[in-house]
């Protein structure tokens, strides 16, 4: 870091992190008293600079081409932190997955298991992290942002995708896309950075592979005067809209895409290196030197921006068409004004916010696998081919999400039934990201276990949070100033972190109350119920205090005792014999050192009743419609997360700890559909316990609450 650059942004610094000081009250921490002038000469902020020519890739500042900025952090340093803070759980990982134990860990899938079954001792890590790189365009800024990160697997799913655990490698800028020679000439300083040094810590030692790459397809700015195409151009492939261009198959198609053969069968491993150097079957006249490490087709779909930005966005599109212009695909997303009544009556946990916005990529996801899919399980607003198509790739979407427990052939077959009616009614919506994800994503899946914990969501997310904030005035050492603050801000968090596990000091917690991202939330209760109705009354537990709000790892629960319009009480739970249900949280009891949840279960209506008028559409269906549509009904019949029943009456006693997730719920008459609505997050693990008089801050902000399909629900219990 240049001395002037150190100067910018030392006063801020030091104001920062002094006003953080003052609200600590950090006084009791005696050993922390020196925290910010340690903090800031950390070797964390040493960084290098490059530049490289776009055009031939030399390293020079000027040459044939415009001139890429590459800013060098390296990831060794934040890597060693990172092991060192989450050793014993990476360990412990480690000896669950040995014993069989963790099966729903990416490190368990088919693709990251050989890596650690290598090591030869206990205390001998070979780690496995997952390189992304994503272009970033910031406004009022003429060049964009490349930043280059990566992910380490090895870690608990919920940690892995924090941002704050988000490894920076380095930014680069510049006035156009980096070119495949860009991305061969820093190959090796990133690889050298990544895989190079072996780190030793007082109990172990380890060493980083880069086994994969996730990073977004190609998508169009400002209505297509510019071109984003991070992985294309990493892999030396051609643009999306070429034949053969695919990253997984040898389609023929240009803009829209079709089945073809696999690259993994007829141009594995060494086929596909011969393929770059040739520049045949999709690549393009520059090889790739990072075919030699990564293959094109071993790359984990990218469900943000293949689902988010790509075949939910071009179905949501045509369901809620914005412009009165728009020319639609097919006539079969052709609905009325109820769809959206339907839509608006879909009761989602308030930590949701407001879906109908879709302002990102993780909204427009979570609008469609609840809003969307359970309006189209319940109304008939638009075709019955359309519905199919909603349902299938809502289930499928939910299913990753929560990894719930499905079938082998769950990924298939809904893929398989949404692809057949797409391409049925226009071969318009197979683009490059739905094409992907329809003949794609079964067979990733199978390689990674489930694709969703290794998307981009924790990298954007990320990328937010480093370039927030500034001015477009900002234009001399850009890249430099958002590294060091990434990195400071990170080292930061991760203090925070080290000392919210230790004993935290009353100022402490209440920052870490009025900032519940900066620290993984903890099992707390709070707000007592003075008066308890008689149907909610346990003999054995009526002498324990009852509380309506329980904050735990997964979310938030709270109960009508606390807002009767709340949108948070709908659970899911397993039982000790693994069965699933869902439940409607009405009080959290604590009793002799542990917690209790008092609940109501929903009871099922018989299978063989529900979903009758789906059902019945369906068999007028024939041929090749008739069968696809009976796939999707028989999976929405078996997939555990979506239940159609009625409040039980009953109250039952709970474990927190089977507490998988919040849900999703849509009334109709005297029946309530419920939905699995989880984040990816992990399961069934909860936090250390705060003290009762120590509570979390209530979130002031709630999403607007369903009274009408409330008062509908007590009202037939």
């Amino acid at each position: 870091m240049s001395e002037k650059t150190i100067r910018i942004i030392h006063p801020f610094l030091v104001d920062y992190i002094a006003l953080k000081i003052q609200f600590f009250n950090l006084s009791c921490h005696h050993a922390c008293l020196d925290f910010h002038s340690v903090l800031w000469n950390t070797e964390k902020k040493i960084f290098s600079v490059h530049f490289v020519c776009n055009k031939c890739g030399k390293f020079s500042q000027k040459c044939c081409g415009p001139i890429v900025k590459f800013v060098r952090t390296g990831v060794f340093t934040q890597l060693t932190a990172i092991v060192d803070f989450y050793l014993d759980r990476i360990i412990s990982i480690r000896r669950k997955l040995r014993a069989g134990d963790e099966i729903d860990h990416p490190l368990a899938s088919p693709f990251l298991k050989p890596l650690w079954q290598a090591e030869k001792e206990e205390h001998s890590l070979l780690l496995s992290g997952v390189l992304s790189i994503d272009g970033v365009s910031v406004a009022g800024n003429t060049k964009k942002l490349w930043p280059v990160s990566l992910i380490l697997v090895d870690l608990p799913v919920a940690e892995m995708q924090r941002s704050s655990n988000v490894l920076l490698e380095g930014i680069a800028e510049c006035v156009e896309n980096p070119s495949t020679q860009f991305w061969n000439s820093i190959q090796p300083l990133i690889l050298s950075d990544l895989q190079s040094p072996r780190g030793v810590l007082s109990t172990c030692n380890f060493k980083l592979r880069c086994v994969t790459l996730t990073a977004d397809q190609p998508f169009l700015l400002f209505d297509n005067i510019d071109i984003l195409k991070a992985k294309r151009s990493f892999f030396g492939l051609r643009s999306h809209q070429s034949a053969k261009s695919c990253c997984y198959c040898l389609s023929d198609g240009t803009f829209y895409k079709k089945d073809g053969p696999n690259r993994h069968d007829v141009r594995n491993g060494n086929l596909t290196v011969e393929d770059s150097r040739q520049g045949v079957n999709g690549f393009g006249p520059t090889a790739s030197n990072a075919i030699h490490v990564i293959l094109p087709y071993e790359c984990p779909i990218d469900l943000l921006h293949n689902l988010g930005e790509g075949a939910f966005e071009l179905i949501r599109k045509e369901l809620f068409h914005p412009h009165p212009n728009f020319e639609p695909r097919s006539a079969m997303f052709k609905t009325n004004a109820f769809l959206e009544q339907v839509v608006s009556e879909v009761v989602v946990p308030s930590s949701f916010g407001d879906l109908r916005q879709c302002r990102n990529g993780s909204d427009k996801i979570h609008f469609f696998r609840i809003k969307l899919g359970l309006a189209a399980i319940n109304s008939d607003s638009f075709s019955l081919k359309g519905r199919l198509v909603v349902i299938a790739l809502s289930l499928l979407t939910n299913k990753m999400f929560s990894n719930s427990k499905c079938s082998p052939l769950f990924d298939t077959q809904l893929c398989a039934s949404s692809r057949w009616y797409l391409a049925e009614a226009s071969e318009k919506y197979l683009v490059t990201k739905v094409h992907e994800t329809l003949y794609h994503l079964p067979h990733i899946n199978k390689l990674y276990g489930n694709v969703a914990p290794l998307s981009t969501f924790c990298f954007e997310s990320s990328y937010q949070f480093a370039l927030m904030g500034y001015s477009t005035r900002m234009t001399r050492n850009f890249p430099e100033t958002v590294c060091s603050r990434v990195l400071l801000h990170n080292s930061i968090r991760k203090e925070l972190r080290r000392r919210a596990d230790g004993t935290p000091s009353p100022g402490l917690k209440r920052f870490l109350a009025l900032t519940p991202g900066i620290v993984p939330q903890k099992m707390d209760f709070k707000n007592v119920i003075n008066n308890l109705d008689p149907e909610d009354e346990i003999d054995n537990y009526s002498r324990f205090p009852h509380y309506s709000i329980l904050n735990l790892s997964m979310g938030k629960l709270k109960s009508r005792y606390n807002d009767f319009n709340t949108c948070d009480d709908f659970f899911f739970a397993r039982g000790e014999n693994d069965d699933a249900n869902f439940y409607r949280f009405i009080a959290a009891i604590p009793q002799n050192g542990s917690v209790r949840v008092l609940a109501e279960p929903v009871v099922e209506l018989d299978r063989n009743t529900q979903f009758s008028s789906l059902k019945e559409s369906v068999q007028s269906l024939d041929g090749t419609d008739l069968y696809y549509g009976c796939e999707v009904v028989k999976f929405l019949e078996l997939y555990e997360g979506l239940k159609r029943g009625r409040l039980a009456g009953s109250r039952v006693i709970l474990d927190p700890i089977n507490i998988v997730s919040q849900a999703a719920y849509l009334c109709l008459n005297d029946y309530s559909f419920v939905l699995l609505a989880a984040v990816h997050a992990e399961l069934n693990r909860l936090g250390r316990n705060y003290p009762i008089n120590t509570v979390m801050q209530e979130d002031l902000t709630l999403q607007q609450s369903a009274t009408t399909a409330k008062q509908l629900i007590y009202s037939k219990t």
